[in-house]
Order: structure tokens, then sequence, then C-alpha cells
């Protein structure tokens, strides 16, 4: 995911931390898509679908930057995931072809490791980013491991926790195991 230019502060939250009521001091969803230069009544359920998945916002938790789609907007609140900090934040934008380097580039990680087996989970957004060209995470998957299997998991939106982290929530983010030997 890339940063844009679209900055603003969450000046009000509600709902435990998990509902963005106001941003800049003006109710939500009129502000956002205002910021956005969307039309009132853009993000009806039809495109919200097809829409906003590509403008997550960045997100505060605990002082890290968290990458969260906004899939539920009611009234001129904007409702997330998890429990989120106010401030200043700013909207990401993402395409196919950053997905598909970002695959590239994890698998890079594990240049130095003869793969036997790799395990991976990523966001089932991508499934509906990529389109008919979704084969293109398999065929970097298969030159990676060549004959060696590997399983990939798609997901709603991917929760990890750790007990120094607590719990993150990543969006379209690809995560990876490969068990395998060192070259």
């Amino acid at each position: 995911m890339k940063e844009t230019n679209l900055h603003f502060t969450i000046t009000k939250l509600g709902a435990g931390h998990h509902a963005i009521c106001k941003i800049n001091d003006k109710p939500a969803v009129p502000e956002l898509l205002r910021l956005l230069d969307w039309p009132e009544g853009f993000l009806t359920e039809e495109k919200m679908l097809h829409t906003i998945l590509y403008y997550p916002i960045s997100l505060k938790r605990n002082g890290r930057a968290v990458p969260v789609v906004m899939p539920l907007i009611m009234k001129d609140s904007i409702f997330v995931p998890c429990i989120i900090d106010d401030g200043d934040v700013s909207i990401l934008t993402v395409s196919g072809k950053n997905l598909i380097n970002a695959v590239k580039e994890n698998l890079h990680y594990f240049n130095a490791i003869q793969p036997e087996f790799g395990l991976f989970s990523t966001c089932v957004t991508i499934l509906q980013t990529l389109g008919d060209k979704t084969n293109m995470i398999q065929e970097e998957l298969h030159t990676h491991f060549k004959n060696k299997p590997f399983l990939l998991f798609y997901g709603p939106g991917e929760g990890t926790y750790s007990p120094t982290k607590g719990i993150t929530y990543a969006n379209m983010s690809f995560n990876t195991a490969v068990f395998g030997n060192r070259i």
C-alpha cells in the first residue's frame, strides 16, 4: 500500500474506539467524501465493495500505523474492525501491480532457503483486485517453489496476536511461512 497526499485528523472516536465519528471536527462520512472528492451518496452498498477497499486509512493503534479498510458506514460514522487511536492519519491506495510486487518482494526474503513446503495467507480482497489475473500469485509461488508443495489461504482480513504486540490487523497483506533447508 502506498500513502497518498490525503491527510486528515480523526477528532472524535466512538463505540469503544471502533468508530470514527469526526474527521477534522466534522461528521466523518461527509468529510471523507469531501477529501476524496467523491459526491454525496457515493458510498452505496454496491459501490463500497468496488471502491472503498482500495482506499484504506493508515490509522494508529498504540502508536503504530495500521492500514484499515473501512468496511462499515453507519450514518455519518465509519466503523473499523480494530481499536484505533485518534489523531493524524492518511489515506492509502493499492493496485494489482503493487500487490504482485509485494508477493515478489516477500519471496525474496527466502532466497537463501531451498523450500520444501510453504504456507501463505492473504486477504480475499486480492482476488477482487486482481480479477482474472489472480493466477499471477500462483505463478510467482510456482516459480519460487518449483515442484515443492505450498498452500495459500485467502481470508477476510488478517489478524494476528503476539504477547509483545497484542492484536494486530492488516489488510491486503501477504503472510509467509517457508519451510526448508538453508542453501
